[in-house]
């Protein structure tokens, strides 16, 4: 949204990009980090091969946040956050996870 922004910064595109960030602060909350975390060596699409998937019987009904909630009770989740390299530009970070996750 931001390079559709820098495009043609357009009322409709600022309202858009306003009301994702609303529902994005309203639904926020930590996940599980492990000891280092992001200070590790491996891009996102790497480090995503590494997120163990939630075992059917923890996957919680409804929407995202519940599914990320249920991350709290993998213990094998946290310590992927410290393999993730998130040195250099965080627009490029951002981008490339963003990426990622939309592919998953």
């Amino acid at each position: 949204m931001q390079r559709a922004l820098g495009e043609q910064g357009t009322p409709a595109r600022r309202r858009e990009l306003a009301d994702a960030l609303a529902s994005w602060a309203a639904t926020w909350q930590a996940l599980p980090a492990g000891e280092n975390s992001g200070n590790g060596t491996l891009r996102p699409v790497e480090a995503i091969e590494l997120v163990p998937l939630v075992p059917a019987e923890r996957r919680r009904a409804g929407n995202i946040v519940a599914g990320l909630q249920a991350l709290g009770e993998v213990p094998e989740f946290a310590p992927v956050t410290g393999m993730l390299d998130v040195s250099g530009r965080p627009e490029r970070v951002l981008a490339e996870a963003a990426g990622v996750f939309a592919r998953v």
